[in-house]
């Protein structure tokens, strides 16, 4: 099941305010607002995707593996689209 990452950052918040003292609460919001989301956008070919230095300098600050991404975008494309068909892909990642 894949719930949209605002979603469950919303659903987190809300579990932490019912559920911790005001202490407890201030320290975790904390921590929370620390948290930088960021999106990289790139250019990959359909079912062809290979690790390499364009991938690898942009997946590399998000902490993403590089060829688990490859494996597995090339798994999610190869029915869908034609081979070397290129794609415009986002990825968001949240970051302390």
């Amino acid at each position: 099941v894949k719930i949209p990452l605002q979603k469950l950052f919303l659903a987190t918040l809300a579990w932490i305010e019912s559920s911790t003292s005001s202490l407890g609460r201030k320290k975790i919001v904390g921590l929370v607002q620390n948290v930088a989301r960021r999106a990289v956008k790139l250019r990959v070919a359909a079912a062809n995707a290979k690790p390499g230095p364009a991938i690898g300098q942009a997946l590399g600050p998000l902490g993403i593996n590089m060829a688990e991404f490859c494996k597995q975008f090339n798994a999610a494309t190869e029915p869908v689209y034609k081979k070397d068909v290129p794609l415009s892909v986002t990825l968001n990642a949240m970051c302390m």
